[in-house]
């Protein structure tokens, strides 16, 4: 029985062990989906998105940014770590995003909670300019 127990006891740690490795492994890469994409802009060709920690300084405290891929009225950004354009970016937490078309900074979103692979926000979120 002694043995029975011993047995049952190490099948149960590796089975959590092998759970925590599972569970705890990698970080998932961020994507942001803006959707609901109003007709004025779906013939824009150039669509950047910037994760800044600070809303209110401009060019400064950007952690990620994406530029974006638009197909039916949503707009896809992969984000990639502020200064490099191969090292996806994983943080999470709230922050604000910049949206610019065509090169211009046209509308911001704030308080934007970013802890899951992909985040999702509606267009009409953003105000613009």
């Amino acid at each position: 029985m002694k043995n029975y127990v011993k047995c049952l006891g190490i099948i149960a740690l590796v089975a959590v062990i092998g759970l925590l490795a599972a569970c705890g492994g990698e970080v998932p890469e961020k994507t942001i989906k803006v959707t609901g994409v109003t007709a004025e802009y779906l013939k824009e060709t150039k669509f950047e998105i910037q994760v800044r920690a600070d809303a209110f300084t401009p060019g400064e405290h950007t952690v990620a940014k994406g530029d974006g891929r638009l197909s039916a009225s949503t707009v896809t950004f992969d984000l990639y770590i502020e200064g490099s354009n191969s090292t996806r970016w994983t943080d999470k937490g709230t922050f604000n995003l910049w949206l610019f078309i065509n090169g211009n900074w046209v509308a911001y979103a704030d308080i934007i909670e970013i802890k899951d692979a992909v985040t999702t926000i509606p267009f009409s979120k953003f105000t613009f300019w």
